[in-house]
């Protein structure tokens, strides 16, 4: 599936580029353990977030590329590789105990895993120092918005080659989710090895939507739905105001994109490298009217959408905010908080001390679909990728494909989705009737259930955008979406100036990557 590519970039360019519903009642524990919640979302959400500010980009693909998936045939020994991810707490935990059993399920590949820190932006930085000293890992997990600039960054070998190479790699890829698989292709080609994705949801306090005379089985499925709740919520006085709004520019896209309304022109940078903007449209302006109602007549309290935000979720945590739309990667971790299954060490290890006889939270919590502006569940992909550095040894690399393919098959994808913090990527394991049958059994599980419907929902011919300067555009997005909620600016020139902001941006990095 190779496309006629301009030739890849050296290695340093990298750096030069970059530098530029069910809710389940638990027992009472107070409200210090209300900051339990809102800690452990915030760390295990940040190492999984579509929010990350780091750049992406360029024109996509690589001249044609060998993978050499035959390598360890010829390999004197073990082959032992370095694999760098985000992970913490649980999903770090599950993933480690992965990496046991694959070591010692075969003698020909030995696997390091080295976790750099718990965000995105981290695991980023260290891959670009690394780039330029050919230090690289073997495989690193990368956010989704780098998607293009891996592509171009002359560090990998694209995912499609090894594919195409393994004559096991055309069933792999055949089992991918298709909006997996669009997400993350550049140019035609699949770029990552691997998924570690996620989707969106909103989260509901039951207690007060049953306060309300609302269903608390039913939860908003668009922002209307969300006014009309909030309405009801307010009059009652059960939580005022009932939503808490992030000023997040990921959920600005995903609402967008959800509509069918491009952020970058090109189709969203999918036919071409995007040169200019589409982020002033009537799309636009009609959601930030919403929520710029939604301020103004009392129904939602909004928070700056900057890293390491959490003002939102104290808000839920204390029952002063009933409504509140955030990732789902840290589903497992907060069901088990709410049922006092977690494990107690799990969460001192994020630094948060719990008291001795800490036995759950007393938050009757559901969750629904991304509400969408049209309908439930409309939106975009989120999370990281695995992909497979060219940095060492054909037998080494060799050895990443052989733990990536490992990863990818059936029974993996289950337990990272039972006991991880992704959703599963391949259909064979959606539709595992281990799967299906633990999902029905905790409270986590329906959770992900529930974000696994929304991922499926996804178009994947409109799948989000492609961009090159992901860091600006999101700042940018970010930047009006505040001014709008929290500075009372004015809807029209904050949009305007996103735009242009956007635009400039996109032209200098297709002008940087020569495309």
């Amino acid at each position: 599936m190779n496309h006629s590519n301009p030739p890849r970039p050296d290695r340093g360019h990298l750096h030069r580029k970059l530098r530029h519903p069910e809710g389940r009642r638990a027992h009472r524990s107070g409200p210090l353990l209300g900051a339990v919640v809102v800690a452990v979302i915030a760390l295990v959400a940040a190492a999984c977030s579509s929010g990350g500010d780091e750049g992406s980009g360029g024109d996509g693909g690589s001249d044609e590329v060998a993978c050499p998936v035959d390598a360890l045939e010829g390999a004197d020994g073990p082959v032992e590789i370095t694999v760098w991810s985000n992970f913490n707490a649980l999903p770090r935990r599950t993933f480690e105990a992965m990496v046991e059993e694959y070591n010692t399920s075969q003698d020909r590949v030995v696997v390091d895993f080295q976790p750099q820190g718990i965000s995105f932006e981290e695991v980023l930085r260290k891959y670009k120092l690394a780039a330029e000293d050919d230090s690289l890992p073997a495989l690193a997990l990368l956010e989704d918005t780098t998607t293009q600039v891996m592509a171009d960054s002359g560090t990998i070998i694209p995912g499609e080659a090894c594919f195409d190479a393994d004559p096991d790699g055309k069933a792999i890829l055949d089992d991918f989710l298709p909006i997996a698989v669009a997400s993350y292709t550049v140019d035609g080609q699949l770029q990552p090895v691997g998924f570690d994705v996620y989707t969106a949801l909103v989260f509901y306090n039951r207690s007060t939507f049953a306060d309300a005379g609302l269903d608390p089985d039913t939860p908003p499925g668009t922002l209307e739905e969300i006014r009309s709740a909030a309405e009801a919520i307010k009059a009652s006085g059960a939580a005022e105001p009932p939503v808490a709004v992030l000023a997040t520019a990921w959920q600005t896209e995903w609402w967008l994109t959800g509509v069918g309304q491009p952020i970058v022109n090109e189709n969203n940078g999918r036919d071409a490298l995007a040169t200019a903007s589409e982020f002033d449209s009537d799309a636009t302006a009609e959601l930030f009217g919403f929520w710029r109602s939604m301020v103004d007549d009392g129904l939602a309290s909004p928070h700056p959408g900057t890293e390491g935000q959490t003002n939102h979720l104290f808000a839920m945590a204390t029952n002063s905010a009933s409504i509140v739309v955030e990732s789902s990667a840290a589903v497992n971790t907060i069901a088990g908080l709410l049922e006092g299954s977690v494990d107690p060490a799990l969460v001192e290890e994020l630094g948060i001390e719990l008291p001795p006889d800490f036995a759950g939270l007393d938050l009757d919590l559901a969750v629904g679909p991304f509400p969408g502006i049209e309908e439930p569940g409309q939106g975009q992909i989120g999370g990281g990728a695995w992909y497979l550095t060219n940095g060492g040894t054909p037998e080494q690399q060799a050895a990443a494909w052989d733990f990536m393919k490992w990863f990818n098959s059936t029974a993996q994808q289950v337990r990272w989705a039972q006991e991880g913090s992704g959703l599963p990527v391949v259909t064979s394991a959606v539709e595992d009737p281990a799967l299906i049958e633990s999902w029905q059994s905790s409270l986590g599980g329906r959770w992900n259930e529930v974000a696994m419907e929304v991922l499926q929902n996804v178009d994947p011919d409109f799948p989000g955008p492609l961009i090159g300067d992901y860091k600006t555009t999101r700042e940018a997005i970010r930047d009006a979406y505040e001014r709008v909620l929290i500075g009372d600016g004015e809807i029209e020139a904050a949009i305007e100036e996103a735009d242009a902001a956007i635009t400039a941006a996109a032209e200098e990095y297709k002008s940087t990557v020569g495309g």
